[in-house]
């Protein structure tokens, strides 16, 4: 894939932080378009709720608002639509700019993934229905693999029924699979620049804000479309942060201002859990909003990022 020489742009935040505001200016600048890494805004219908960027033919968003709502996606699947698209960008002389806050999708394209066990229908439908019928699976799970539970929150049950079905299919724990793993190449090199907000409490507050206005934007409504499209509250992408909630909501289980407190406080400790991912990545620069503003946060990436990839491309090699 690709040449060793030719970079791709990583910009990564927590949720809330502006990253596509600021991937919409670069864009332009370095001639790029985007690679969306947001496990949520793969989802067609689901708009609001994921602050799904619209369409916008100056600037390609690429992995967005393609799957259906029964569908399940997964890192590895992200890594090699993603390749795909990176190999076509290369070849149009673009620059891919991977832009999102799931850190496992962007860890899995630019360190690679194990391919690990396929998938086993049986196991599978037996681990929903233990769930389905309250079976604790995260206390099994801790006592079979308490390093893969380590990394998995306790009310993650997709990751949690996963992590049983490898060691029920293989006779090994997922922790087992990830040392015995040979990761790829991924054939590029990667910038990573990261956005964020001090105080903590400052991005608290501006991820609340959001939240209070994609409720009046119409959330509830939006939810309430795709279930009368037909699409049970326990497909895949109900699975995206708040949409459970809003769907209790609308089954009178809780209030609106309910609502917004669960999906405020679950917010909360998502930035907590991706601050918590991005600290083990090699970023290049973190830039502070506090500090700087968006149109100087342009200027020092266009700055830095490589410009020798670019050439025969559309800079010139005296440039």
């Amino acid at each position: 894939m690709g040449e060793n020489n030719q970079h791709i742009l990583v910009l990564i935040g927590p949720t809330a932080i502006g990253k596509t505001s600021l991937a919409l200016r670069l864009a332009p600048l370095l001639n790029a378009e985007i690679i969306s890494a947001d496990s949520r805004q793969i989802y067609k219908y689901l708009d609001i709720g994921t602050a799904k960027p619209p369409p916008d033919p100056a600037v390609p968003h690429h992995l967005v608002d393609f799957l259906e709502p029964t569908e399940r996606f997964n890192a590895m699947r992200f890594a090699e639509l993603a390749r795909a698209r990176i190999e076509r960008l290369f070849a149009e002389k673009k620059v891919p700019m991977v832009v999102g806050g799931t850190g496992l999708y962007i860890k899995s394209l630019i360190q690679g993934i194990f391919k690990g066990a396929g998938a086993n229908p049986k196991v599978r439908t037996e681990l929903i229905a233990r769930h389905s019928a309250g079976q604790d699976l995260y206390k099994e799970l801790r006592s079979i693999d308490p390093r893969a539970a380590e990394k998995i929150h306790p009310h993650n049950y997709v990751r949690i029924q996963r992590a049983l079905e490898v060691y029920y299919s293989t006779g090994k724990t997922l922790s087992n699979h990830w040392d015995e793993a040979e990761y790829f190449s991924p054939g590029f090199r990667t910038m990573i620049f990261g956005l964020t907000l001090t105080p903590r409490s400052e991005l608290y507050r501006k991820a609340e804000e959001r939240v209070d206005q994609m409720i009046r934007a119409g959330w509830a409504e939006e939810v309430r479309k795709l279930l009368a499209r037909g699409y049970s509250p326990g497909c895949p992408a109900f699975e995206a942060l708040g949409y459970r909630e809003i769907v209790r909501y609308l089954q009178n289980q809780l209030n609106l201002e309910e609502v917004a407190q669960l999906i405020k406080t679950q917010t909360r400790n998502y930035i907590k859990r991706q601050y918590t991912f991005f600290k083990k990545m090699d970023v290049r620069a973190w830039y502070n909003l506090k500090e700087i503003d968006e149109e100087q946060i342009a200027f020092n990436i266009n700055a830095l990022f490589p410009r020798q990839t670019l050439r025969n491309n559309y800079y010139r090699e005296d440039d």
